[in-house]
């Protein structure tokens, strides 16, 4: 079964005085735009929002080298209009205008990946080679092998956005609406 917040409310979840205004929007505002307010909310469990494969760092914890990572806590989302359909890479569709739209949350997390340095396309890397060597070059030669990926042997870093849905951390009940998130109409 799909998990939905209609698995469990009614298409009339709000109850008390504000409930016939708060209910209307489930038409075009997702549950989670209002009951989502922030990710990463505790310090401790902070979420990545930059990841650079083009500086390993050896982490001894693990004896592996990982990616440079930006972590951050109690993020406010991003809001986007969805049709159910994405773009490649992942980006939400949709707008104020199609009436199957309806704004979500997101995550943003912003990349640097391998590209050839001669076609500018993204090289597969070979995680192990990555992982236990930290050389970006022979893990982008190895994945690019691997795959039977065209690949010039020289590599460049290249920029790359992916936005996550958010479903999970629902704020604890606080009120009729958990947050009045400032709606941008993007119209992608």
């Amino acid at each position: 079964m799909k998990v939905a917040c209609s698995n469990c409310h009614t298409e009339s979840p709000h109850k008390g005085a504000q409930a016939a205004d708060l209910n209307k929007h489930n038409e075009r505002v997702a549950c989670q735009t209002c009951h989502i307010p922030a990710i990463a909310r505790d310090p401790k469990q902070p979420t990545v929002t930059e990841r650079d494969w083009t500086k390993p760092l050896y982490n001894e914890g693990i004896g592996l080298y990982v990616p440079t990572n930006k972590m951050a806590s109690n993020l406010k989302p991003i809001y986007r209009w969805w049709n159910r359909f994405m773009k490649t890479a992942p980006e939400p569709v949709g707008s104020i205008g199609d009436s199957t739209a309806k704004i979500f949350p997101w995550k943003k997390t912003d990349y640097v990946i391998i590209a050839d340095a001669e076609s500018g396309k993204a090289v597969y890397i070979k995680a192990g080679v990555y992982s236990i060597t930290g050389d970006v070059a022979a893990a982008a030669q190895k994945g690019a092998e691997d795959a039977k990926q065209s690949y010039s042997g020289k590599w460049k870093p290249m920029g790359e956005t992916l936005y996550f849905s958010l479903n999970h951390q629902v704020a604890p009940k606080a009120g009729p609406c958990n947050a009045i998130p400032v709606i941008t109409h993007p119209e992608s």
